[in-house]
């Protein structure tokens, strides 16, 4: 699930370099980007000054949609359309009152804005106060203006949600770049062989605990192909966890495994069990290590809290150290 994002995003990779001024701009400057720093930049938005157009604002719109539903899909519990419509209402409360900034606003940005002579509608800066009172008075302005009010803003908006939303997703997008730049430091050879030797590896297994999985469910790669046989030994993918607390769901490979104690599954299942997802249940899988553990810990917890009879100190006039209940008891006998 982890490396899922990227077989779509690779899509939009491609879509984005289909855009009118993205072309303009690599013939122009020799302008290239890749696969792994579009990944850095998809969601920042850096460059201002390209038009945004219709075909930018289908763009935006329907990698929005698909960012939102890989995150409903990978956190179904999390109530995301209360966040989404809390960025919504910042950015309409900023649009209003005219103090939005747009997602990459930057220094040039500024010194070109700060014109006298510079009409936000057309994103257009004038010579002269004559060129820029005829432009005013266009077809072009009100074209421009009727755009801004829809058009534009819908696309500030789409950027805004992206942006924020991004931070949510941070983990899955840097572990697509990881897989990424592995799968590209591989040679072409190399992952043919890997995917050969694959097929014609024996059933039975060295290692008792792992349980070779069929060429059916055969784990895959970002680009649907099968992962090279070392990686796959290298992961343990072949050996299976099973969660108790999870409702026996079974979990492949070692990371996969510890990186579930944190996921929601997991934690909905210590809810269930009114129980709290510590570190100091990791690694434990089945609901009765569970509650023994959490009553050992409430123990532990009950010593450790303060009895001031029993670890309050004092000391008589030979030097004797004694707590405060034998100390008051031998003084009211009168031995001390």
């Amino acid at each position: 699930m982890l490396w899922q994002i990227s077989r779509f995003t690779l899509f939009f990779f491609e879509r984005n370099l289909n855009l009118k001024d993205i072309k303009k701009k690599i013939l122009k400057s020799h302008f290239k980007i890749n696969y792994v720093k579009y990944l850095d930049i998809f969601y920042t938005f850096p460059d201002r000054n390209l038009t945004k157009n219709n075909p930018y604002l289908e763009y935006v719109k329907d990698l929005w949609n698909y960012l939102i539903g890989f995150f409903k899909r990978r956190q179904p519990v999390y109530n995301i359309e209360t966040t989404v419509q809390q960025f919504e209402n910042d950015f309409e409360k900023e649009w209003a009152n005219g103090t939005f900034i747009p997602i990459g606003y930057d220094d040039s940005d500024r010194r070109r804005e700060s014109s006298a002579f510079y009409c936000k509608f057309s994103h257009k800066g004038f010579q002269n106060e004559a060129l820029f009172k005829a432009h005013l008075e266009s077809k072009q302005y009100k074209k421009a203006k009727t755009w801004y009010e829809t058009g534009y803003k819908s696309i500030c908006l789409y950027e805004v949600k992206m942006n924020r939303l991004a931070g949510f997703l941070i983990e899955q997008i840097e572990g697509t770049k990881q897989n990424i730049e592995k799968k590209q430091a591989r040679h072409y050879i190399e992952n043919v062989v890997d995917v050969e030797e694959d097929s014609d590896v024996e059933s039975s297994s060295e290692d008792e605990e792992e349980i070779r999985m069929t060429k059916a469910n055969y784990p895959v790669g970002w680009d649907g192909n099968p992962i090279p046989y070392w990686l796959y030994k290298l992961h343990g993918l072949g050996i299976e966890y099973k969660c108790e607390i999870c409702g026996n769901m079974s979990y492949w490979g070692r990371r996969a495994f510890e990186r579930h104690f944190q996921e929601w599954r997991h934690a909905h299942g210590m809810r269930c069990l009114r129980l709290e997802n510590t570190k100091e249940f990791h690694e434990i899988t089945k609901i009765q290590d569970a509650l023994e553990l959490s009553k050992k810990l409430k123990e532990l917890k009950l010593r450790a809290q303060w009895d001031d009879e029993q670890m309050q100190e004092f000391e008589d006039a030979e030097g004797n150290v004694m707590n405060k209940k034998t100390f008051l008891d031998m003084r009211a006998q009168g031995l001390v």
